[in-house]
C-alpha cells in the first residue's frame, strides 16, 4: 500500500531545501505545518528530531538551518598534508586524486597542449 502524506522528516527537508537562504527554527517550524497539521505530542520536538537526524540539513551557528549541498557551494577547504599522507592518497585513489583535489582540472592538460591548427596554447599562455 502506497504512503499518501510525506513524513515530517520529508517535509522538513522540503522546506529546508526549497528555502534561497538559511531559516530559523521557528520559521521551519511554521512552514512544515502550513504544509501539514504536526499532529504529533510534541511538534517542536519532531522538527527537531528531523533535523537533527539529517545530514543534509546544517546549522549555520547563528541560529539558523540550511541545506549543506546550497551552502557548500564555492566553498574552499584547505588541508595542510605530509608527502607520507599524500603518497598514501595517491595511492588509494590513483589517477582521480588530481580530480578529487580540483574539480576544474579536469581536461587541463588538452587545454595547455599547442593547438595543431595554430601552434598557440589554447589558454593564451606563451609559444
Amino acid at each position: 500500500m502506497a504512503k499518501d502524506t510525506p513524513s515530517f522528516t520529508e517535509l522538513t527537508h522540503q522546506v529546508v531545501r526549497e528555502s534561497p537562504e538559511p531559516l530559523p527554527f521557528r520559521e521551519i517550524l511554521r512552514r512544515v505545518h502550513a504544509i501539514a497539521p504536526i499532529t504529533t505530542r510534541n511538534p517542536e520536538g519532531t522538527i527537531r528530531s528531523a533535523i537533527g537526524q539529517s545530514r543534509l540539513i546544517v546549522a549555520t551557528g547563528d541560529g539558523r538551518y540550511g541545506w549543506k549541498p546550497r551552502l557548500i557551494t564555492g566553498s574552499v577547504l584547505r588541508l595542510t598534508l605530509s608527502e607520507s599522507e599524500v603518497n598514501a592518497m595517491a595511492q588509494r585513489c590513483g589517477t582521480s586524486l588530481p580530480t578529487c583535489w580540483r574539480p576544474g582540472s579536469i581536461g587541463i592538460r588538452s587545454r595547455l597542449t599547442p593547438s595543431r591548427s595554430s601552434g598557440r596554447r589554447k589558454c593564451g599562455g606563451p609559444r
